[in-house]
């Protein structure tokens, strides 16, 4: 199939060429079976299980159902009581072809997102977590303290004076250095890994911005320990689910986006759309969260 369009759909409202919803939901005794056998010799590293794990608990009193799932190339779009999506990391990193998506996820459909999310995020299969990772987003609320704006936004006056470390493709910080700001970019491979320098410029860092795929592959530790100067910490991008979990995690904000226009999002997806900033403006709105009031007014009392 052309990599422009949707490698795989299990879809009721998002018409394709190859779909598995053909039978009605049902209740069912016990969950559907999972192939966890890794994707095209390509597979996420178990080390992020546990941390997932802790994720879903914050939203263990969720039964809203998953009504709906779009596999696309580089993306992964669910329906409950409202759309959610995450990165596609084994298609949109790991070049997975559309013969290595072999399963019929159709079973899943009827069931809780958030026993959707716990089986698919305990898998060391990509496809599996970026399935599970667009159910915990759809289960879990939109916290009422979030506010609606972009996180770089908000973060770029800091970064004018504060060390800055920012892991992931974030064109914004390449203007952040190309400006003379003290910012040190990496950018973490395939799966999430970052081969963590002893540069010193990395455990100096003030300042932490990091995308969602740290999660992915169990990273987040890591970048913990590897920061241990940083007077704050935030995870940036669609990857990012609003869990206030993350918080008791060396994290103190979180940047996420929810869907507005569900339309715009498929549309966007179907012909072979790889970052969001290539989205139409109403698709998705975007969110920042602090891990508490006036953390925001603290942070920049504090830098130099």
């Amino acid at each position: 199939m052309n990599r422009s369009t949707s490698i795989w759909m299990t879809s009721r409202e998002n018409p394709a060429s190859t779909s598995f919803a053909t039978e009605p939901w049902a209740d069912r005794l016990a969950p559907p079976e999972l192939d966890d056998t890794p994707v095209a010799s390509s597979s996420i590293p178990m080390r992020g299980a546990d941390l997932f794990a802790q994720l879903v608990k914050d939203a263990a009193s969720s039964r809203v159902p998953l009504r709906d799932l779009s596999i696309f190339h580089r993306w992964v779009m669910v329906k409950t009581d409202r759309w959610s999506f995450a990165p596609h990391y084994c298609a949109g990193n790991l070049h997975q072809e559309e013969s290595d998506v072999p399963e019929d996820f159709s079973s899943w459909l009827g069931w809780a997102a958030v026993d959707v999310a716990r089986r698919m995020l305990a898998s060391g299969n990509p496809t599996h977590r970026s399935i599970g990772l667009a159910c915990l987003k759809a289960a879990l609320p939109i916290p009422a303290q979030a506010e609606e704006r972009d996180s770089l936004d908000i973060l770029a006056p800091l970064a004018t004076r504060m060390r800055t470390l920012v892991i992931g493709l974030f064109p914004q910080a390449r203007v952040w250095k190309k400006q003379g700001w003290r910012v040190t970019i990496l950018e973490p491979g395939p799966d999430g890994n970052v081969e963590w320098p002893s540069h010193p410029d990395v455990r100096s860092a003030e300042l932490v911005v990091a995308s969602g795929s740290i999660l992915l592959g169990g990273w987040l530790r890591d970048m913990v320990r590897h920061t241990p100067l940083a007077k704050a910490r935030f995870l940036v991008g669609p990857t990012v689910p609003p869990s206030r979990k993350l918080f008791h995690m060396g994290v103190h904000g979180l940047g996420f986006s929810e869907v507005r226009d569900s339309g715009a999002l498929t549309e966007h997806f179907r012909r072979g759309g790889v970052f969001l900033r290539g989205a139409p403006a109403e698709a998705i709105r975007k969110y920042h969260w602090f891990c508490r009031p006036g953390f925001l007014e603290e942070l920049a009392r504090s830098a130099i």
